[in-house]
């Protein structure tokens, strides 16, 4: 998997879904945040929402375009555009809820409480190097804990946890 990344700028481009046609999900959007953010940053980042359904071979390109992806929130875990945009070597900013912290003890997303989001926004903007890093880590991290052979091996764990048989 290569990873091409938007060259260095001195404006950010904060990635999130904006699409709203589904009324159960809107409210996990942190949209209002998110601008909040941006504004704080004093020009240091911008929007870069998804705002209408993107084909799957289009977001490769979309990841490409951004250096922040800001998830969902209410739900307590990260979604999977959280894991393609690590993947992507981006930093995410989710909600991993203190249960669920314990299946992912060393992901290295930044996890807030939605109030959060705007501050993490503006000290990501500012901090070009923890920004890197925390992506470099992040791509490690998805690589290393969402890779399709890494789940498909803890389903056999589970499944022979569950039914007492060794597959």
């Amino acid at each position: 998997f290569n990873v091409e990344r938007r060259k260095e700028t001195h404006v950010i481009r904060v990635g999130y879904t904006a699409l709203t046609n589904d009324s159960r999900k809107t409210s996990l959007l942190p949209i209002g945040e998110i601008q909040k953010g941006i504004e704080l940053s004093e020009g240091k980042a911008v929007a870069s929402p998804i705002s209408s359904v993107m084909q799957h071979e289009q977001m490769p390109d979309y990841f490409k375009s951004i250096d922040l992806w800001v998830d969902r929130f209410g739900v307590g875990f990260y979604g999977f555009a959280a894991i393609e945009a690590a993947a992507s070597g981006i930093p995410v900013i989710t909600e991993i809820s203190k249960e669920a912290r314990q299946y992912v003890p060393d992901c290295p997303f930044i996890s807030v409480e939605r109030s959060g989001v705007a501050s993490n926004i503006v000290l990501l903007s500012k901090l070009n190097l923890l920004r890197t890093t925390l992506g470099e880590r992040s791509r490690k991290f998805a690589v290393r804990t969402h890779d399709s052979k890494q789940v498909a091996y803890l389903c056999l764990d589970f499944y022979e946890e569950m039914c007492g048989v060794k597959v």
